[in-house]
């Protein structure tokens, strides 16, 4: 059996699903849910622009076909907004085209989509094409460009400040995170705020930039969708922290 057929495959990233088609909407949130992957969806070109503006994604679904714009102008609106650096990386684009020729394929790179899926697909080619763009798991979840901005100061103290850098995230961050758990347990938007933004420039200082990113979604979530949306982003914070901790130690053993 291939591994991508195996039910128990499971993936991490946030994807954002443009689709148009009620039904082809719940067949493909079904794949994604079911791979673990957390998704939010937009029946509209519009509204995927501005999404992918305010929110962190791992990667774009995009159908090809709607009505009011469609996928390859709303591609190229996101590379556009990528030049004028109001997108900082570059977003994976993966078009869900009914009519996948060569033509087509052409059309989709040339308007900046990186792959395509033709409709109707399953489980196991959607989480053939997440595997070739999502970042692998097993990739590191720091920066270490951060860490060696400390290690190279002069006067031959950076690497004991590494090391002091790290214990003091490695032991504070617990604290950080039941913080933002106590908060969604009971709604509290401020406190979660607080939380997040602690956690965030702390975060930062150790290049762990995927948990900035989950801790700005944090930060910008309104009172009333706390009780919703707070959870699904706790789980992968938790994820990730297990992954920084593992990046940490390892930088802490090779600085001594």
């Amino acid at each position: 059996m291939s591994p991508l057929a195996d039910s128990t495959l499971r993936l991490h990233g946030h994807v954002l699903l443009v689709e148009g088609n009620v039904v082809n909407q719940l067949v493909a949130r079904t794949f994604l849910e079911d791979l673990t992957m957390r998704v939010s969806v937009v029946d509209n070109g519009r509204m995927a622009v501005n999404r992918v503006v305010q929110e962190t994604f791992d990667l774009v679904l995009m159908d090809c076909q709607m009505p009011d714009m469609d996928g390859f102008e709303v591609a190229s609106l996101i590379r556009e907004r990528q030049r004028e650096n109001v997108l900082t990386q570059r977003l994976p684009i993966v078009a869900l085209t009914a009519n996948a020729v060569e033509c087509d394929r052409a059309r989709c790179l040339a308007a900046g989509m990186d792959d395509f899926l033709s409709k109707p697909f399953n489980r196991e080619q959607l989480a053939s094409v997440l595997l070739r763009w999502l970042p692998q798991p097993d990739a590191s979840s720091i920066d270490v460009r951060a860490l060696d901005a400390l290690r190279d100061l002069p006067g031959g103290r950076g690497p004991q400040l590494v090391n002091k850098v790290i214990d003091a995230f490695l032991a504070d961050m617990p604290a950080r995170v039941g913080q933002l758990r106590s908060a969604a347990v009971v709604g509290d938007a401020a406190a979660l705020r607080m939380a997040a933004h602690s956690l965030k420039s702390s975060s930062g200082f150790v290049g762990a930039q995927r948990l900035v990113s989950l801790c700005k979604e944090l930060e910008a979530i309104d009172s009333g969708d706390v009780a919703e949306r707070a959870p699904t982003l706790l789980l992968e914070v938790d994820s990730e922290v297990a992954r920084v901790i593992h990046a940490l130690t390892s930088q802490r053993a090779n600085s001594t």
